[in-house]
């Protein structure tokens, strides 16, 4: 009996693949949508974020240029002025960020491939009793 059945799964596979590619094809759309979606709704996330650190970043450059200015932290100056040095930086590599973050994330959900592979065979035999 496994003789027969191994010699016809073959054809059993030729005959239910073009089922499976169909049904594989209604699933892969829903979970394509779903993708899209999940990277979209993900890559606003990231705008949201990449934004916010954005605007604190301007204020509290704003505030420590004018702490700056003054000459009572006389001490401090230093870190002060490396810290403005950073975020001049920061926010300068966060212009190019706004834009390629969001992209870069809608890209990881983007399908690349679909197909439909048989991994296997299973016959089911009758219960008997």
């Amino acid at each position: 009996m496994f003789a027969k059945l191994q010699a016809a799964g073959p054809q059993d596979v030729a005959e239910l693949l073009p089922h499976l590619e169909k049904r594989g094809d209604l699933l892969a759309e829903e979970s394509i949508l779903k993708l899209t979606e999940r990277g979209r709704d993900e890559a606003e996330k990231m705008l949201a974020i990449l934004q916010t650190q954005q605007k604190n970043i301007a204020e509290t450059a704003k505030k420590n240029q004018q702490i700056l200015l003054t000459d009572f932290l006389e001490n401090e100056k230093p870190q002060l002025e490396a810290d403005r040095i950073h975020w001049k930086r920061r926010l300068t590599e966060l212009e190019t960020e706004l834009t390629r973050e969001p992209a870069r994330i809608r890209d990881v959900y983007d399908v690349k491939a679909r197909r439909v592979e048989p991994v296997g065979l299973a016959y089911l035999w009758p219960s008997t009793g």
